[in-house]
């Protein structure tokens, strides 16, 4: 996310500089922002795939950013070894030498920018009933979704921004469109800015690697990286599939039992992998499918103290200071809300 807004205040500076005519007094300015025109897709879309399903990124994963440097060293060359005399021409219109590079940098950005808000349309379809099941606390669903629209405003507003720079538009609705797309940009950094302030635990999440990490804090735990992966995987399955946390007598040593482990050795995996404890850790999972529940009851069929028994709460007061603690409100004003947006 760093990299990618800082693209585009590198795009918002030199349009500045452009807009103003100080880019003739810095001539070697001239398409700085082109550079990383073909990485803002792929910054998005990992990015996107890291919060909606936990992704660390891999060496192959650079092959994405392959277009980016060929982008660099073949289609930019010529412009970037120019003098500052010959830049400025360019500028003025005066020299034609090399003008087809800055449509073939708009074209390409158009492409890049099309296929991989689908590669990020398609890894949002695929992660919707995952998000919903395992990360569906308000902040976290209200982040993942407007990132996804950030991406959209921001690809409408370039395909406008595209075709006023190559004069399909005439003369005075150019800069109001061309304003618009630099607004879309200050508006995304606004609202990135914000939320890091706001909820800065949403850029903070824990990657871990079961078979690597999980060893390090635990060195003299007596387990092996094998026996670590397989009671990782068998926990995700109690609580995913089995649903484990409906249980309202569910404890530490029986969760142990059924991984068929030690107490400690429960609390270790639980620790590493999910950086959480075990009671966090079960009312974590219990709010996400009350919400699901709340979500699927479209005709508000079910009470919420129904709601509470069926995720494994034994009253009500204890579901609603959870629900409040995970999602700052009450499972009542929430659904007011809910149903609100839903409407």
């Amino acid at each position: 996310m760093s990299l990618f807004i800082f693209a585009q205040l590198v795009f918002v500076i030199e349009y500045v500089l452009y807009d103003t005519n100080i880019q003739l007094r810095f001539p070697h300015t001239y398409l700085i922002s082109s550079s990383l025109s073909l990485a803002i897709g792929p910054l998005l879309f990992f990015y996107f795939k890291r919060i909606t399903n936990k992704y660390v990124f891999k060496r192959k994963d650079l092959l994405h950013f392959l277009p980016t440097i060929l982008l660099l060293f073949f289609v930019l060359r010529p412009i970037y070894v120019l003098d500052a005399s010959q830049k400025i021409r360019l500028m003025l219109g005066l020299g034609t030498q090399n003008m087809h590079y800055g449509l073939i940098i708009v074209l390409l950005k158009f492409i890049s920018l099309i296929i991989y808000g689908i590669f990020i349309a398609k890894q949002n379809s695929i992660n919707k009933d995952k998000t919903l099941k395992h990360d569906a606390l308000k902040t976290e669903l209200i982040w993942n979704a407007n990132i996804y629209k950030i991406y959209l405003v921001y690809t409408v507003s370039y395909i406008f921004y595209c075709l006023a720079i190559s004069g399909v538009f005439v003369i005075d609705f150019v800069d109001f469109v061309c304003n618009i797309h630099i607004l879309s940009i200050v508006a995304m950094i606004g609202y990135v800015s914000f939320m890091l302030i706001m909820h800065p635990k949403l850029f903070t999440f824990k990657i871990i690697d079961p078979t690597k990490s999980a060893i390090v804090k635990y060195s003299n735990s007596g387990l092996s990286d094998t026996a670590i992966k397989e009671l990782t995987e068998k926990l995700i399955y109690l609580l995913n599939e089995e649903k484990i946390f409906k249980d309202s007598s569910i404890s530490l040593e029986s969760l142990a039992a059924q991984l068929g482990t030690t107490r400690n050795n429960t609390s270790q995996i639980i620790n590493e992998y999910f950086n959480l404890n075990f009671f966090e850790l079960i009312n974590k999972h219990r709010i996400e499918e009350a919400i699901n529940i709340f979500q699927s009851d479209k005709f508000r069929n079910l009470n919420i103290i129904d709601v509470a028994f069926e995720v494994g709460y034994n009253n009500k007061v204890t579901f609603n200071k959870a629900f409040k603690k995970y999602t700052g409100q009450t499972p009542s004003k929430y659904l007011t809300e809910y149903l609100e947006v839903k409407l």
